[in-house]
């Protein structure tokens, strides 16, 4: 054989392993290459799912608090505690740690059924965890009004006067004039106002508080019933008994017609006039509300409701003589 064919034939097994070296390395870098970007997309779509499932824990939860919400603005304050109740222990369960909402809620409903300390506590603990990440914001002044109101509740005043005047101080700057959260605010000084003995002062603030609810939100609507509530409160305590069963009257006529739902609201106008009616010597009438608001909590309530309680002790006193 010729040399030369000698040297093609040992030639073209050389050449094939270098073909197939570099073949094996262009595989190798492409793989190499591929990594990463397999990688990447992993984790975008680990991403991705956890967000889902965030926001879809999020949207569980207010829900929940929706429907505490709602238990709680029509007065239903016993079930109202339980959703909440509920709501906090899903935040524990799912490790929902800087969450305020909840305990905002549960302060609210603590401070309707007269327990300020407890009411001071979570609101002060919300209020803590907003302040902590969003200063001077509206979800702050939020808090603030009922944190403020516990406060005064349990005549601290000067520490309820600081968050209250915090909470009309943002609104005021970031809401246009005749908001209802303006309104909020001045209800909050105005009982503040109350409990400190500034009459006048308590009344022009709910007065404009009125105005400003029934400009927006309608005049039988339930916010204007507890405008009015809280006005007549006041017309009450500066000893101006007309225009108090004047305004209790109207309040009681919206919560009326908002039918089932607004019971527990009902029970709270008739206790407003008998009261009224007990202080002004109008016994005969003052009956009529207090057996009228103890028929309806006795289907509405549960017994440990300090509402149901107060009903029951009014109507005793009445019946004894005793006022």
């Amino acid at each position: 054989m010729p040399s030369g064919a000698s040297s093609a034939s040992a030639a073209r097994p050389q050449s094939q392993t270098a073909i197939r070296r570099a073949l094996d390395l262009k595989g190798k870098t492409r793989l190499l290459l591929a990594l990463p970007l397999a990688l990447i997309v992993l984790l975008l779509g680990l991403w991705a799912y956890k967000a889902f499932v965030g926001d879809q824990t999020f949207r569980d939860l207010d829900t929940i608090l929706s429907k505490a919400r709602r238990e709680y603005e029509v007065g239903s304050y016993a079930q109202a505690k339980k959703t909440v109740r509920q709501a906090i222990k899903f935040e524990d369960d799912h490790k929902i740690f800087n969450a305020y909402k909840s305990r905002y809620l549960l302060g609210q409903i603590q401070y309707a059924q007269g327990d300020y300390d407890d009411a001071e506590a979570n609101l002060e603990r919300a209020y803590d965890r907003i302040k902590a990440v969003n200063p001077g914001s509206l979800e702050l002044a939020m808090v603030a009004v009922p944190l403020g109101r516990a406060r005064a509740a349990l005549k601290d005043f000067a520490s309820a006067e600081g968050p209250l005047k915090e909470a009309y101080d943002i609104r005021t700057n970031k809401l246009k004039a005749g908001d209802l959260l303006i309104a909020d605010s001045l209800s909050g000084l105005a009982d503040l106002n109350l409990r400190r003995g500034k009459l006048q002062d308590a009344l022009e603030q709910l007065k404009e508080a009125l105005q400003i609810t029934i400009d927006k939100d309608g005049e039988n609507s339930l916010a204007a019933a507890q405008a009015r509530n809280n006005l007549g409160q006041a017309f009450q305590l500066s000893g101006d008994y007309p225009m108090a069963e004047k305004l209790y009257k109207q309040a009681l006529e919206s919560r009326r017609h908002a039918g089932q739902a607004a019971a527990p609201l009902v029970t709270d106008s008739l206790q407003c006039l008998g009261t009224l009616y007990s202080a002004t010597g109008r016994r005969k009438e003052a009956l009529a509300c207090y057996k009228e608001g103890l028929e309806i909590g006795r289907t509405i309530f549960d017994k440990s409701d300090p509402r149901y309680a107060a009903l029951q002790a009014r109507y005793g006193e009445m019946l004894s003589g005793s006022r």
